[in-house]
C-alpha cells in the first residue's frame, strides 16, 4: 500500500519522458519539452479515494439502469470514478470525448444517454463540457460529478465537485457491496464506434475482465511479448507496432506496477522494421526487474493461477528458440 504511483499528465505539447528512481519504492518522471504536472498516489491512497467515492455511488442508488457515464478524456481522475462504480458492481460507460468536444448538434451523446440511462456523468473540468451537458440536459436527470473546478466557476444545480464526493466513505456498506460482485456482474457497458449507425452499447462483465487479463499474461509467456517476460514472475502486457514500423511500444503490468515503453524516431521516419515485441520489451523487462528488487510481488487479480509455472516458461523459451 505504500508503493508510489508517479502519474505525469499534462494539457498541450509533446515530451519524452525518463524513469529515474527518486526513493526506495518510487520512479519520478522527468519531463523535457513541456511543463507537466506530476501527482502522486500510493495505492493506498487510491483505495481510500475509491471507497468514498463509491460510497456516494451507492447513496445515489446507481446501478445497472442507472450507471455511470464518462464523457472526459483518460486521466486519474476518470479512473478513479470508474474503479469507484465497478468496486461496487454498478457499471461504468466511458464515452469518446469527440462526442462532447467536437460535435456540433450531440445528436449521438444524446441517442447514448437516453439508451443508458445514467445516474451520474462524470466530466473531468466544467468549461470544456458545458455545451455537451446543456444539450443532454433534458434527457439527463442525475448528477454532474466535476473532477477539477476552475478559479471562479460555479456549480450549478444537480453538480458536485470530486472532492465533495470523496469527504466521506461508508466502507461496511462498500465492503457489503463488493462481496455482492461475481463473474457476471456487468462492469463497463463498451460502445461501439457509430460510425455506420448510432454506437451500440456491449456487456463487459467482470468475467469477460478476467478472462482478458489471462490473454495479456500469455502474450509473455507464449505471444509477442516474451522477451519482455521475468521468469518466475507474473506479469502481463501487449506489444504494439504501428504502421511503417515508425513507432513500437509494450506496455506491460506486474500486480505492483505499469509501465509502458515505446520507442521510435521523433521526426515521424521509420524504424528498421523495430517491432513491440523487440528492443520495447526488453527494455521493459530490464526497466521492470530493476523496479522490482526488494519489492514483494503480489497476484495479479483475476487470475486462477497468478503466480507463472517455470515449467511453462522453460517449454515456452525452448519453442521461441526454433522459431
Amino acid at each position: 500500500s505504500d508503493f508510489q504511483l508517479v502519474i505525469s499528465t499534462f494539457d498541450l505539447g509533446y515530451s519524452a519522458f525518463t524513469a529515474q528512481p527518486v526513493g526506495n519504492n518510487t520512479f519520478g518522471l522527468t519531463a523535457r519539452g513541456v511543463q507537466s504536472l506530476i501527482t502522486t498516489l500510493t495505492y493506498g491512497e487510491a483505495l481510500d479515494r475509491v471507497e468514498a467515492i463509491a460510497s456516494w455511488i451507492l447513496d445515489k442508488g446507481l446501478s445497472v439502469e442507472r450507471p455511470l457515464v464518462v464523457l472526459s478524456e483518460n486521466g486519474i481522475n476518470h479512473a478513479l470514478v470508474a474503479l469507484a462504480a465497478m468496486h461496487v458492481g454498478v457499471p461504468v460507460s466511458p464515452i469518446s470525448p469527440a462526442y462532447s468536444l467536437m460535435s456540433q448538434d450531440f445528436e449521438k451523446l444524446n441517442y447514448i444517454v437516453e439508451l443508458l440511462t445514467p445516474g451520474a456523468i462524470f466530466v473531468s473540468r466544467l468549461a470544456p463540457y458545458a455545451k455537451a451537458l446543456a444539450a443532454i440536459a433534458p434527457r439527463f436527470a442525475g448528477d454532474v460529478i466535476v473532477g477539477r473546478v476552475g478559479a471562479g466557476e460555479t456549480l450549478g444545480p444537480g453538480m458536485v465537485s470530486l472532492d465533495a464526493v470523496m469527504a466521506r466513505a461508508d466502507r461496511s456498506a462498500v465492503a457489503a457491496a463488493f462481496a455482492g460482485i461475481g463473474p457476471d456482474t456487468i462492469a463497463k457497458f463498451l460502445l461501439t464506434s457509430g460510425s455506420t449507425g448510432n454506437p451500440k452499447a456491449v456487456i463487459n462483465s467482470q468475467r469477460m475482465i478476467c478472462a482478458n487479463q489471462v490473454m495479456l499474461r500469455e502474450t509473455l509467456v507464449t505471444g509477442t511479448a516474451r522477451k519482455a517476460d521475468i521468469p518466475g514472475w507474473s506479469a502481463a502486457g501487449k506489444t504494439g507496432t504501428s504502421q511503417d514500423f515508425r513507432d513500437a511500444w509494450f506496455v506491460g503490468y506486474t500486480a505492483n506496477l505499469v509501465t509502458g515503453v515505446w520507442l521510435g524516431n521523433d521526426d515521424f521516419t521509420p524504424t528498421k522494421e523495430m517491432t513491440g515485441g523487440s528492443l520495447p520489451a526488453m527494455t521493459w523487462n530490464r526497466l521492470m526487474t530493476h523496479i522490482h528488487q526488494n519489492i514483494d510481488l503480489k497476484p495479479i487479480p483475476g487470475l486462477e493461477n497468478p503466480f507463472v509455472d517455470p515449467a511453462i516458461i522453460a517449454k515456452a523459451k525452448e519453442e521461441a528458440a526454433h522459431t
